[in-house]
């Protein structure tokens, strides 16, 4: 294969070894997985063949690079990975003493609950025991049998699902369910003064970031980024541009400081 391959493996390699290790690395079970060539190795010949290529987190990446396992050692833990007995756990490092929160397109700053859904809170900030903000969230299938729980960025996987991705950088979360029609996308970055005004001035309008911006006093911001499908116990649908609810009301381009977004039993919304 011609060496000027591109550096991310296409992102059905990338699903294959993720899921072949059920989504986590095969020596310790974290999440945030890297793209490891052993048969033969990509210095040799570069390719993009699953069969030759096994995930790992970047600690056992460096390990394998350095020649820490043999090739049937490698083949043997894409058999038998950690995680064959075991869920799926980790965490996110993101706490502060403010996140702002990009939920659907609205935002929200040390709300009571960020999207509660028919008296159920599905999206809400927790305090960890430094009193630091986090996320949390449950996220149900329509029967409400659990998917994944978080709880202030400490979270585990408790259901079945087709995939889930996070880059070794530890701020992304992608959970596909489309069997159940459940989808999560949750995304941590840390935004300067003028970064955050350039997003949300192009998402919004210059009359919401003025509000959000006198709620900061320090640069740069924790932003928290979620959209998906929540399907629990009624359906929602956060995209970058609105929320839409049961009867397709929407809430776009909203700001809300020391409250959330509540969906009732009868599809109103309150914000």
């Amino acid at each position: 294969m011609d060496r000027a391959v591109p550096q991310t493996p296409p992102a059905e390699v990338r699903k294959i070894l993720r899921q072949e290790v059920n989504f986590g690395c095969p020596v310790c079970g974290s999440p945030f997985l890297t793209w490891h060539h052993f048969d033969p190795p990509k210095r040799v010949s570069p390719h993009y063949r699953p069969e030759g290529m096994v995930a790992l987190c970047l600690q056992h990446h460096k390990e394998a690079d350095a020649g820490a396992y043999t090739i049937p050692q490698l083949k043997a833990l894409k058999r038998y990975p950690y995680l064959r007995n075991a869920k799926l756990t980790a965490k996110f490092n993101w706490r502060r003493q403010l996140i702002l929160l990009e939920v659907g397109s609205n935002y929200y700053i040390s709300p009571n609950h960020i999207l509660r859904i028919a008296d159920k809170d599905v999206i809400w900030i927790s305090h960890d025991s430094f009193g630091l903000q986090a996320v949390s969230l449950n996220l149900r299938t329509a029967n409400g049998d659990s998917i994944l729980k978080m709880e202030a960025n400490d979270w585990v996987l408790l259901g079945e699902v087709e995939d889930v991705e996070c880059p070794p950088s530890a701020n992304v979360l992608l959970i596909r369910v489309p069997k159940k029609g459940i989808r999560l996308n949750l995304r941590f970055r840390s935004l300067t003064e003028v970064k955050l005004r350039e997003r949300i001035i192009q998402k919004c309008t210059y009359f919401i970031w003025e509000p959000i911006r006198g709620c900061i006093s320090e640069w740069p911001v924790a932003v928290c980024t979620i959209e998906g499908v929540f399907v629990w116990p009624i359906q929602v649908n956060l995209t970058s541009k609105q929320t839409t609810g049961p009867l397709n009301n929407v809430v776009s381009c909203c700001f809300k400081h020391g409250g959330g977004l509540t969906v009732h039993k009868d599809g109103g919304i309150t914000f």
